[in-house]
Formats: C-alpha cells, sequence, structure tokens
C-alpha cells in the first residue's frame, strides 16, 4: 500500500475528475448540470453542485425553502450552527455516494461541510454557508463481530443510542460520555471517556477506518495499511478526508458504579483536595476509576458543584479510591449501580438542545493551588455575565492522569502531543450557554478572560502545558499547531500526500484546519 514518503504523491499529476465520476457510474458530459464543468467553471458552483447530486438516483438531498431543509438546520445543538445556511444537504447511504460529492464538490469548486452529530458549539464547524452540508446521520450501521471483540460503527450514530445496542452483546467501547454526541467528530478529536486511564481516549482504540479520500477512493486505514493515515486520523479531525466507518475495539462489561455527587460552596475546598489526589494518586493506584468535577451557579442554589465520578465494575457503595468523598456534605447523590447508557443519560441530564454554546479550554500541570485560583477567579468574573439571558455558565476539571498518558501511547501513539513526560495534568473546560445573540460579545470576553487569567498565575509556577483538547475548544483558539511543531509538521506532511489539491483544507474550510490558526481568528 502506498503510504507517506513512498511516492510524491497518493494521487498522479493528471488525475482527472470527470474520469474518477465515471468509474463511479456517473457520466459527467450526460448531467445537464455538470455538462459545462469538463472544459469550463461557473459562477453557480454550489447550486450547480446541488441540483447534480439531486437528479442523480438514489441520493437524498434536501433543498433551501423546503421543510425538511429547515428542520434539519434547526435540530443543531448550537444556535450558532444553526443559524448556517448551505445551499443544500446531502444525506449519504454510503461510502460510494460520500465519494461521488466529493468528487462534484471538487469538480464544481463548491465548499462543504461534514455532519457527524453536530455538537461543535460554533458556526462553521459542520455546517457551511453558502455550501453543501454532508449530513452522515444514515450511515448508522453497528456490527459486533463474532468473536465480539471489535464493532462496526457508522458514523451518523450516537453515543447513548449505540451505547444500548452494544449492551445487547454484553461489550463496550472507549466513547463519549453525553448521550447526543456523534461518535465520528468526538472519536476524530481524540476522545475522552469514562475508561480513559484504563484504555486511553477513543482515538487510542479504533481498530481501522474506512475513509473517503479526496480522489473519491475508500481506504480501509489500520495501522498496517496505511500507518501515516492511521497515526493522523487519531486526533487530526476533519483534514484527511471522510470517514464512513469505524472498527472500534470492545471490552465485556456489565453494570458498572456511578453517578453525580452535588456539592454546595461550603465543601468546595474538600472537592477540590478529592479531585487533587485523583489526579495524582488515585488512578494510579486503581485505573478502573474516572471523575470530572464542574462548577456553576444555578438560579435558587447559588454556587454548586457537581463531581460525576464512574468505576468500570458494579458496587453498591462508595469505591475505596473515592474514599475522599465518604466525608464530602452533599445537596444530591446520583451514585450507585448502572448501566453505561443509563450514566450517560445522568451526565446528559440538564445539558439544553438548542441554545446558543460557546466552548473553551486549556490545559496545565497538576497543581492542587491552582484549582482554587481557577474556580475563584470564575466566580470572580461572573457578575460581568450573570444578567445574559438564560445564563448556563461552568467551568470544570478533566484530569490527565499518568495512567491515560501512558495509554495514549499505545498502537504507534496518536497525534495529540502530550505524552508521561507532561504528566499528570488536567484540562480546564469552560463551557457556556445562552439565548440572545447581544450577550455574544460579553460571553466570550469572560472565558478568553479566565484562561487569559489562569494562564499567567499558572505561568509563574512553571505549569502551562501548550495542549488544547479539539472537542472542548472555541473557535477563537489554536487547536493543531498546539500539539507542537514536529506533530503539526508531520500532519501537514500526510496531508500533502493524500490530498495535494488541499481539498479538506480549503473546500472543507471548516473546524480546525492544519496552518493551525483559530477558525474564527484570535479574540480581541
Amino acid at each position: 500500500m502506498a503510504s507517506c514518503g513512498a511516492q510524491d504523491s497518493f494521487e498522479t499529476p493528471d488525475f482527472n475528475v470527470p474520469e474518477a465520476l465515471l468509474r463511479q457510474g456517473v457520466n459527467v458530459s450526460a448531467l445537464p448540470e455538470l455538462a459545462g464543468l469538463v472544459e469550463r467553471s461557473s459562477n453557480l458552483a454550489c447550486s450547480t453542485a446541488c441540483r447534480s447530486l439531486n437528479i442523480l438516483p438514489g441520493f437524498e438531498v434536501l433543498l433551501e425553502d423546503s421543510t425538511n431543509y429547515t428542520a434539519f438546520t434547526d435540530a443543531y445543538w448550537s444556535t450558532q450552527q444553526a443559524e448556517v445556511n448551505p445551499i443544500c444537504i446531502f444525506k449519504p447511504l454510503s461510502s460510494k455516494q460520500v465519494s461521488i460529492a466529493i468528487l462534484i464538490s471538487r469538480l464544481t469548486r463548491c465548499p462543504f461541510a461534514v455532519k457527524g452529530g453536530g455538537h461543535a458549539a460554533f458556526e462553521g464547524s459542520s455546517s457551511i454557508e453558502g455550501g453543501i452540508t454532508i449530513a452522515l446521520e444514515k450511515l448508522n450501521e453497528i456490527k459486533v463481530t463474532a468473536d465480539k471483540k471489535s464493532v462496526y460503527v457508522g458514523p451518523g450514530n450516537r453515543w447513548g443510542q449505540f451505547y444500548t445496542e452494544l449492551e445487547k452483546h454484553g461489550v463496550a467501547v472507549v466513547g463519549g460520555r453525553v448521550n447526543d454526541v456523534g461518535v465520528s467528530g468526538l472519536t476524530l478529536g481524540g476522545g475522552i471517556s469514562f475508561f480513559a486511564n484504563m484504555r486511553g481516549w477513543a482515538c487510542d482504540n479504533v481498530e481501522s477506518y474506512e475513509l473517503v479520500t479526496a480522489s473519491g477512493l475508500v481506504l480501509t486505514v489500520t495501522r498496517k495499511s496505511f500507518p501515516d493515515l492511521y497515526w493522523a486520523l487519531r486526533g487530526g479531525g476533519n483534514n484527511f478526508g471522510i470517514v464512513t466507518k469505524f472498527q472500534l475495539h470492545t471490552f465485556p462489561i456489565g453494570k458498572m458504579w456511578g453517578g453525580s455527587k452535588l456539592v454546595a460552596s461550603s465543601d468546595f475546598e474538600n472537592a477540590l483536595d478529592a479531585t487533587y489526589n485523583f489526579g495524582l494518586t488515585g488512578a494510579v493506584n486503581d485505573n478502573k476509576g474516572s471523575q470530572i468535577i464542574s462548577f456553576a451557579n444555578q438560579a435558587g442554589y447559588g454556587p454548586l458543584a457537581q463531581a460525576f465520578l464512574t468505576y468500570s465494575e458494579p458496587s453498591e457503595t462508595l469505591p475505596s479510591m473515592f474514599k475522599d468523598w465518604s466525608n464530602i456534605s452533599l445537596v444530591q447523590d446520583t451514585t450507585g449501580p448502572h448501566s453505561l447508557s443509563e450514566l450517560v443519560t445522568l451526565l446528559s441530564t440538564g445539558i439544553p438542545d438548542g441554545v446558543r454554546e460557546t466552548y473553551w479550554d486549556v490545559t496545565f500541570k497538576l497543581d492542587r493551588s491552582l484549582f482554587s485560583y481557577l474556580v475563584n477567579t470564575f466566580f470572580e468574573l461572573l457578575p460581568n455575565i450573570v444578567s445574559a439571558e438564560n445564563l448556563l455558565p461552568t467551568i470544570s476539571i478533566q484530569l490527565l492522569t499518568i495512567p491515560q498518558l501512558q495509554q495514549m501511547q499505545k498502537h504507534g501513539g496518536n497525534a495529540l502531543g502530550i505524552s508521561t513526560a507532561d504528566g499528570p495534568m488536567f484540562i480546564m473546560n469552560l463551557g457556556t450557554m445562552w439565548t440572545s445573540p447581544a450577550d455574544d460579545a460579553r460571553i466570550f470576553k469572560f472565558n478568553n478572560d479566565i484562561i487569559a487569567r489562569v494562564r499567567e498565575e499558572a505561568s509563574k509556577k512553571g505549569l502551562n502545558n501548550d495542549y488544547i483538547y479539539m472537542n472542548y475548544a472555541s473557535g477563537y483558539q489554536a487547536v493543531i499547531s498546539s500539539y507542537g511543531d514536529e506533530n503539526q509538521k508531520r500532519l501537514k506532511s500526510v496531508a500533502e500526500f493524500y490530498d495535494p489539491t488541499r481539498i479538506f483544507q480549503e473546500l472543507q474550510p471548516g473546524y480546525f484546519k492544519l496552518d493551525g490558526g483559530a477558525p474564527l481568528g484570535t479574540f480581541l
């Protein structure tokens, strides 16, 4: 198999798009909209592309001003994405249809975006103004192998329904923690999981990818067949092609222990002690647990913290690795025996759809005093936005333990650029929801100011780390460059080989590109 370094490019210099389409059974000269594009370009590229897709047999295309089109755009998780208006929405039924769509986009020079679950929180991530949105929702296969050691899953699936299906077979995968998040985006961006300390992130547990390339070829990417692509897809996002199927490692599972513990502000410091101890030694002594803690101001209660704890084995009582929580007074406690699908439903409780959203994140070395500083900074600056309509602001601490970082090195390592030498660490994740566009600027500033303040404090102690987790990043943050110069150059090299005409850098302009810049520019 060809791979980066074996030849100059995956494509031949004389690659011909109409000929590639003909091999897929599409005769360009027989399609009225495309016939003239063999020799000329069109000023109405996307209208041409959409009408051409729409007349192909078996292709489902939603055109502007139709009821189905409006229902689709309204269903995005964040309002910013819903406000973007593509010329059409294409719902492929197969990798072949995806291949044809890429080639037609390439022929017409019509830009496109790809939507899996559509949970990114800024415009243009999985939607595109005036282009084609390729929605993968009908690529929803779930097929467990006969030996139950892996599962084939389509990118149109969401984690909640996927786990429910897997439970029928007594297995699970390393994947997302919120019901409605899509399989594809989370996996390609990294994928923090309840099982991260045992098995790494979602991207570390992919056996193979079915990938549609810029030239329309469909590849089965494994560590042996295309090792360069296999590495790049583990954290490199949407920059190398469209994944139409994942093969994920599975493992046996039954009931687990877990749930949330709601803590009043009087016990914040004790909860932070428990979080720090888990990150420093708890996960080292027992890698079966996970922990995330979030802080918010809730109407009627005031400042609250929610710790979500899980343990991969069933228990009727608090597992010993969480002993620090035994003396913390709680407002509410939902921990106990649960299935994995029940746990992701619990963690999804209270997360609304169809509101304005922004997520930001930054990474630091583990430090107990910095925990208190970031929580105090959050509540200190909160009055600047507290009057925003339907405001729901949170700040979270996600631990990157030594066992977790060790697991991320398996199968040749991923593209994220973090290692055990950096750890233990934690991700500070900010998430804010609101409803009025009039509040956008001050809410973005609130998030940006917190990051600046905490980074400044961390720099005094040598605690900063460049890494930015793609799946929690703001459109004002530069993700790929945070992986380090060496990894960024390597990712660019892989993309240049398989996509020499930069289809996935230029015709698919949304989300985090390999030049390393912020999609929405620098926040001022």
